[in-house]
């Protein structure tokens, strides 16, 4: 009878201890991938703001008359994310992370999806 409970005993701690080193192994998978996510949103709202920036400038380094559409991505994957333009800068920011880059003065604001973007006596219009 003794040598039975102890199997069952040895039995139990070995359960436990595999569980406890899959959990730990999960763990360490899933905090990898989360980290990855997190790096590619991260440089995806860094694009999105460089993008618009470059639109910007050169806007200012065109001519009088010059007009162009351009895109801004609706989310970021799966996630949503905001898009400012406060004291020449321009903000893009998500749940977790933000970005903040300097632009020229610009009238008017960014929106998701499709801008306008046009200068007109020296004057840069967004929208």
């Amino acid at each position: 009878m003794f040598k039975k409970s102890q199997s069952s005993i040895e039995f139990i701690i070995l359960v436990s201890v595999m569980l406890l080193f899959f959990t730990i192994f999960f763990t360490f998978i899933y905090e990898n991938i989360s980290d990855k996510i997190q790096e590619n949103q991260n440089e995806e709202l860094k694009n999105i703001a460089i993008n618009i920036q470059k639109e910007i400038n050169f806007a200012f380094e065109s001519q009088d008359g010059y007009f162009r559409e351009f895109s801004v991505p609706d989310s970021i994957g799966q996630e949503d994310y905001t898009l400012e333009v406060i004291e020449n800068k321009i903000y893009v920011k998500s749940e977790k992370n933000a970005i903040a880059l300097p632009i020229k003065s610009i009238t008017g604001q960014i929106q998701k999806g499709n801008n306008i973007i046009k200068k007109q006596n020296s004057i840069i219009y967004l929208n």
